[in-house]
Formats: C-alpha cells, structure tokens, sequence
C-alpha cells in the first residue's frame, strides 16, 4: 500500500526515467546519489501511538506490487524510523543530555569544492558575495561549530579527526565555556591534507 502512495510513486519513476540505454547526443546521464535523489522525496512513516512516548523507534511495512516493466508480482519490506522529538516534537519535549563524539575527515579530497552549492543565500556558499562554492571541509567546519553551539551543560562532547592517521583533539569531557572555546580553534586551523584510513578513524 505505501508504494501507491504518490512520494513512493514518484521516486520509482525518477529512478526508471532518469537511465538510458544506448549511445547519441540524447543520452541522459544519471548521477543517484542522497543529494539529488532521495533528498529530493520526502517519505512520511506511519506513526502509532508509541512513537510519542520513544525517542527512537523503527516502524516496518511491507507492500505488494507489479512491476510495470515485467509484469511481475513485486514484495516489498521497508523500515522507517520515528521518535517523539520528529516535527514540532523537538520543541515539546526537553533535550535529553547527549554524549557525542564528533569525527571529521580532514584528507586531501576535503579541499574539493562542493558542486552546485555557488551563489546560494543561506547555503554554504554564502550568498552572491562569495561565488565559488566552499570546500567540503569548509562546509563541515561550518557543520561543526553550529553543532557546538547547540551542545547544553549536561552534554558530554569531544572532536577528532582523521586522514591517514587518526588525531583527538578534544577528548569526551563535560560541557564548559571553555571546551567550547577550545574546540572551535581546533577546528579554525584544521586543513586537508593526507590519505584517508577510515579504519582509525573507526577503532
């Protein structure tokens, strides 16, 4: 039933439009990614009546299609996931305290720009002013330091990064000023540079 639904319906015709088969100047070139394809719908998961007392819970269902290609019976399972704080939830109920350590990966491929994010108000790109849009990491320092300054005095935070090797530079501790402070020079002066070993970074 929710493939019939008309986000599910357009997604699916997105992803069987956009591909082409065959050579010629006419041939369609198709990038699927998050940004430009699943950023691009928006799916709403049934809520039940638990979903307003969890703060995380996973909802599954499961459909029954045709393909239109094959004419071929299709079932289909799915998993969404919901909690209290979804929508206008995060302003009802109290922020609980958080323990976050922030990863960043600072190699060499952070220094590439970001494409299509030029002359955008309110994007990374910062408007007309700046008509080159940032680099990754530009954008994930920006990322970085928004977040901070969301952090509350119950939370627990530290920032690390990595490349080809894997560097702490705040280590989990209680919230201050301080720490704050601290954290956001850190990131200042972080530059791409090195090889990426995603490895230490997840040990």
């Amino acid at each position: 039933r929710q493939l019939a639904e008309r986000p599910p319906r357009q997604f699916r015709n997105f992803m069987t439009t956009q591909q082409a088969l065959g050579g010629g100047t006419n041939e369609k070139t198709s990038f699927v990614n998050h940004e430009n394809t699943f950023g691009s719908f928006r799916f709403h998961p049934e809520r039940s009546s638990s979903a307003e007392t969890k703060d995380f819970l996973p909802v599954f269902a499961n459909a029954s299609c045709v393909n239109p290609f094959t004419g071929i019976s299709e079932e289909w399972v799915g998993i969404s996931y919901v909690s209290k704080y979804d929508g206008d939830g995060i302003n009802k109920h109290p922020q609980p305290p958080v323990n976050l350590m922030i990863v960043l990966d600072v190699s060499g491929s952070m220094g590439m720009r970001l494409e299509g994010d030029e002359d955008q108000n309110g994007g990374f790109g910062g408007g007309p002013s700046c008509p080159f849009a940032p680099t990754k990491l530009e954008a994930g320092k920006k990322c970085i330091k928004a977040i901070l300054k969301q952090l509350k005095q119950d939370d627990h935070f530290g920032v690390a990064v990595f490349n080809h090797t894997y560097t702490c530079l705040e280590g989990m501790a209680p919230w201050s000023n301080n720490k704050i402070s601290q954290c956001m020079k850190h990131v200042d002066r972080l530059v791409p540079n090195g090889g990426t070993e995603l490895g230490a970074a997840l040990g």
